[in-house]
């Protein structure tokens, strides 16, 4: 399995046993929301998406507002909500085997006054896009705190478990948070900084372990 997949095969440990997000019901986007049609017109476009293959459907859970004081902070003029989905087949298909899959989850962040999505933000790949958030917002990393609060906005808003992993300063420019080594993989959120320490991109990584060379 290659390291990225591996990352999101415990990624979904997290969920339950179709992938929905894991949440308290106080913590659903209820219709009255004002950011509740926008996020339908989202779900709705993903709906869609499916609808050309004619071989899968997805089953979605509930919106859910992220509830992130770290997220706030960061991102005061964003609301975060998210929402999962795991796949059944079409009912069309009926004399074919087709490959479901689950755990797949994503989070938009919608603009405070103008109810418009600035950001979509997918629960597993390298979580670029996370970087260019920060970057787009200018946020300033000086020191282990303030790294630390980026951690946590990550880990909250794509539902990951990992806030208790360590932040790593690595040269004035370079963070690697979530520091972790699991297996053979030495895992890390590279977030490279500017001079004046505000982000400039972050992305996941994954480096094989070299075993020593035996003498």
């Amino acid at each position: 399995m290659k390291p990225l997949a591996l990352l999101f095969t415990l990624a979904i440990t997290i969920t339950s046993s179709h992938g929905q997000i894991q949440y308290d019901t106080a913590d659903r986007v209820t219709e009255s929301d004002p950011i509740y049609p926008v996020l339908e017109e989202r779900r709705s476009h993903i709906q869609k998406q499916y609808d050309e293959t004619k071989s899968r459907l997805p089953v979605f859970s509930d919106w859910v507002l992220v509830q992130s004081s770290a997220t706030a902070k960061l991102f005061p003029s964003l609301r975060f909500a998210g929402i999962s989905w795991h796949e059944r087949a079409h009912p069309d298909v009926k004399d074919r085997k087709v490959n479901l899959a689950g755990g797949f989850q994503t989070t938009v962040g919608v603009d405070t006054s103008s109810n418009k999505i600035q950001v979509e933000l997918f629960g597993f790949g390298n979580y670029e896009a996370f970087g260019e958030l920060l970057a787009t917002n200018r946020v300033r990393i000086q020191d282990r705190t303030d790294a630390k609060t980026v951690w946590v906005a990550f880990c909250d808003l794509h539902f990951k478990h990992w806030q208790s992993k360590p932040a790593v300063k690595k040269s004035a420019k370079v963070w690697h948070l979530g520091d972790v080594t699991i297996d053979r993989f030495h895992y890390y959120y590279e977030v490279v900084l500017d001079d004046d320490h505000i982000v400039k991109s972050a992305r996941l990584h994954a480096d094989e372990v070299k075993k020593p060379v035996s003498k």
